[in-house]
């Protein structure tokens, strides 16, 4: 059994203390989960747990929580509302569990190939 956890931190509108998410299964986790059942080879083999976090939430809480599920491999949501603190729970959890295989896909991950190196390499 593989262990997929998603983070998904949602954004927050400060002004009316809103947020823009809901209990639901965010998007791209959706998307995974749906094609991997419908592999023969995967089906059945992974385990997903999903994060929505509150974005107030330390770095160090989140790390915890994550890590508190064995995952195999940790996901993320990277949009611009939570670029920030996804950076800084990535880099926590390479600092805690180094061989930790993460992956992060959205908007914001850089097009071109200059600024992609410089992304994973930061």
């Amino acid at each position: 059994m593989v262990a997929l956890a998603y983070l998904d931190i949602p954004w927050m509108d400060k002004d009316t203390e809103s947020v823009a998410t809901s209990v639901n299964l965010p998007l791209g986790l959706g998307c995974v989960r749906s094609y991997a059942s419908s592999q023969k080879d995967l089906a059945g083999r992974l385990k997903f747990e999903n994060f929505l976090l509150d974005e107030d939430e330390s770095i160090d809480n989140l790390t915890r929580q994550i890590l508190r599920s064995q995952p195999h491999v940790a996901a993320f949501s990277y949009c611009i509302w939570n670029a920030r603190k996804t950076d800084s729970v990535v880099r926590a959890l390479k600092v805690r569990r180094p061989g930790l295989f993460t992956v992060l896909g959205g908007p914001e991950i850089p097009r071109s190939p200059e600024s992609l190196e410089k992304f994973l390499r930061e």
